[in-house]
């Protein structure tokens, strides 16, 4: 322990101790978890992040250990074994559970709260849970078991009893607690529905309202539930009566004949709740259609009879007829309903568009706004309604934006809004853009006045209204011709901020533009060629229409120029295809200028460095001496300035042959500075003689020599450098000759 002292008192040396326990055999096991066990208490962060990463990697093997360090620890190291336990995993839930009994009220707070973070992991521990349950002389311990007990699930249906005790207790936090498990338990929980029905007439609205929502859960699976609930439609307490609803609508299904028949109570209340209860249920509760109808006809409870039918869906031939008269109800609430029904059966409501567009001229705002939302969830079929769609937005501004939304859903019927929505793209409302926008991408924009619009919007103010337009001008296809040439022709202006939106309205366009942007390559512009490089090299389709355009504007201009670097960088983006068209030109074009000129731009480019190697390197054996020189000032533009990197003991041909860099040959390239990645790999060029050795981007050339060492020794030469003057040499001996 003196050891350990004086290490708490010095990280640096307790992260060195850490790293050798990290190491100990396994007949040290125990040793090294007692001290790991002392790490989780100490004060510094990194240390016992380590520590507690070592045991979870231990695992059960330290259980002992910890259980025992908790048993005989202190109150500090007991308190850091519970925040440690929950990370080992089920295993260690016993531990857990006998904290639960601990004398120390916050040693048992901070078992419980480990165990409600394992969920349904803990449920070993649900017997000395119902024991903490029933006796703890703690409050906030029994009401915290019941919430354990309900994370856990169906899975602690042990515990059903002694949750059903817990309902009379004294404290309502514990009961509340406790009524809630139960309902997350749901079928496991059946035998505690006697305990629950009691507290539905409490005078607490709260254990009311939980019991309620309890019994929902549970009465999926008890169908007399039913019944008792329907009752609390008539509770003093409104948040009462809606938590009834939501515990019918989980029920389901099977609550429907019995709401069914209190659509028929004499209390309007019961029937108000009924009929939004049958909507919440939806498509399910079909069968009830009929009384709902009836209830719009003879006006009883119309508003929400009429909504629940919009909910349930067209389950009968009369619906959409019925709620078509509901839509010219003199009550506005009654007409408000029936509109947003007709929006939720959408496209089968479609013979109601006619009322729907009377409607936009009703004096509620209320209703104009839902006849609107209807419009639009019916979609193409409502394309009638655009003139009046048009007014709309140019009169009505309370609900102009909801107009604008509804003529995108209409679609390309609504193609007569479109200069309507290019106006209001310069609204004050950035929702109203954002919407314009949106409506126009979908109707489909194919004028050069509505393109310009969009383009401006890649400079609002606000972001989303930027990415919006982005959107928009991406789905909008090929533009009017007249839009790409003077986004080009933008590509110079001296103004950053329209070249910068013509770039970002090209990239995103791109159908369209490839060809005026390789005409640009000439624009006597530089800026202008400058940026139609860079665009070109990011869109890199169509690759048989760009790489021919940039290798002409390549070989008319200066090959020191910026701009030359610019279309080789351009080149790079589109990588793989590029390097084949120019390996093509090299080897095989009938035009010595255009093989020359494409072993060049092969050695600017540089990658993948083997695949161009070995390209120029067949350039070299070209009749024409302008390729050959071409080809070799390409190489040296490929190669490192650097020739003979290192030489090796013969030794290592063992591992050249086998095509395998063992750990010894490594370690003389990084003490070289070569340092090898691991996925460098080697090949046979020549057996016996050469080798390369490919990595990343660089290609290596091991060569056995005799001449400069007697003894013999493996040199590793730049494979582009060696080859150019392995070229020379075969020259020279050829002339020599002669």
């Amino acid at each position: 322990m003196k050891q350990l002292t004086t290490v708490k008192h010095f990280p640096i040396l307790l992260l060195i101790l850490l790293v050798v326990l990290l190491r100990v055999d396994t007949s040290q096991a125990s040793d090294a978890t007692k001290v790991l066990i002392e790490q989780i208490r100490g004060g510094n962060p990194a240390v016992r992040e380590a520590a507690i990463e070592k045991l979870i990697e231990i695992g059960d093997d330290a259980l002992p250990a910890l259980a025992k360090a908790f048993r005989d620890g202190d109150e500090i190291s007991r308190e850091s074994i519970i925040h440690v336990l929950p990370l080992m995993g089920k295993s260690a839930v016993p531990i857990l559970a006998t904290a639960l009994q601990d004398e120390q009220l916050r040693l048992r707070q901070d078992a419980l709260e480990a165990l409600r973070s394992m969920g349904t992991s803990a449920e070993k521990a649900v017997p000395t849970l119902v024991v903490t349950l029933l006796t703890d002389p703690a409050v906030e311990m029994r009401q915290g078991v019941a919430e354990v007990l309900g994370a856990i699930g169906p899975l602690a249906s042990g515990a059903v009893f002694a949750l059903g005790e817990a309902l009379s207790h004294e404290d309502d936090a514990v009961r509340i607690s406790a009524a809630e498990a139960l309902g997350k338990m749901g079928k496991s929980a059946v035998a505690a529905v006697p305990e629950l029905k009691r507290l539905l007439d409490h005078d607490k609205t709260q254990l009311r309202h939980t019991a309620v929502r309890a019994l929902g859960k549970i009465g999926q699976f008890q169908e007399e539930i039913t019944e008792t609930l329907i009752e609390k439609f008539g509770d003093t307490e409104e948040v009462v009566r809606w938590a009834t609803m939501m515990a019918l609508k989980d029920i389901g299904v099977s609550a429907v004949p019995d709401l069914i028949e209190v659509m028929r109570d004499e209390r309007e209340s019961i029937r108000f709740y009924a009929a939004m209860t049958l909507g919440e249920i939806g498509p399910p509760a079909k069968q009830a259609v009929p009384v709902l109808i009836e209830a719009v006809v003879n006006r009883d409870v119309p508003a929400v009879a009429a909504k629940a039918l919009g909910q349930i869906g067209p389950e009968s031939e009369d619906v959409v007829p019925t709620l078509i008269d509901a839509l010219s109800d003199p009550a506005f609430l009654v007409r408000d309903a029936a509109a947003q029904a007709v929006g939720q059966i959408g496209a089968d409501a479609s013979e109601a568009v006619p009322t729907l567009i009377q409607l936009l001229d009703d004096k509620m705002q209320e209703v104009r706004h839902q006849a609107v939302i209807a419009l639009g969830k019916i979609g193409k079929p409502a394309k009638s309604a655009v003139p009046r769609l048009i007014i709309i937005i140019l009169t009505d501004s309370s609900i102009r934006q909801s107009a604008i939304v509804t003529l995108g859903q209409v679609g390309e019927g609504a193609e007569d809004a479109v200069p309507t929505l290019v106006n209001v793209l310069s609204d004050e409302d950035l929702y109203v853009r954002k919407s314009a926008l949106e409506a126009l991408g979908k109707i489909g924009v194919q004028t050069s006045a509505a393109v310009y619009a969009i383009i401006n919007l890649l400079n609002d103010s606000d972001e989303m209204v930027r990415l919006t337009a982005g959107e928009v001008l991406s789905r909008i296809g090929k533009p009017p011709e007249d839009v790409v040439i003077t986004l080009v022709r933008q590509l110079g202006d001296e103004r950053p901020e329209v070249r910068d939106t013509a770039i970002a309205s090209l990239s995103i366009i791109k159908e369209g533009t490839v060809q005026h942007l390789i005409q640009a390559l000439d624009n006597e512009d530089a800026t202008i060629r400058a940026n139609a490089a860079s665009l070109l090299g990011q869109i890199g389709n169509p690759v048989n229409e760009i790489i021919p355009g940039f290798f002409k504007a390549s070989i008319r201009v200066d090959k020191h120029s910026v701009y030359q670097g610019q279309i080789v960088d351009a080149l790079k983006m589109i990588g793989s295809p590029a390097i084949s068209f120019l390996i093509r030109q090299t080897l095989h074009d009938p035009d010595s200028q255009v093989r020359a000129h494409s072993a060049y731009l092969l050695g600017r480019i540089g990658e993948p460095a083997d695949r161009i190697i070995r390209a120029l390197a067949k350039a070299l054996d070209d009749k024409e001496p302008t390729i050959k020189f071409a080809a070799k000032r390409a190489l040296k533009m490929v190669g490192s300035p650097k020739l003979l990197f290192l030489s090796v003991d013969l030794v290592f041909q063992g591992d050249l042959d086998s095509t395998t860099i063992s750990e010894d040959l490594r370690q003389i390239f990084i003490k070289n500075g070569i340092p090898l990645s691991p996925n460098a790999s080697i090949s046979i060029q020549d057996r016996n003689r050469r080798w390369s050795i490919v990595d990343k981007n660089q290609v290596y050339f091991v060569i056995k020599e005799f001449d400069l060492f007697p003894e013999g020794r493996l040199n590793v030469y730049d494979a582009a450098n060696w080859i150019v003057l392995e070229h020379e040499i075969n020259e020279r001996k050829t002339q020599k000759g002669r």
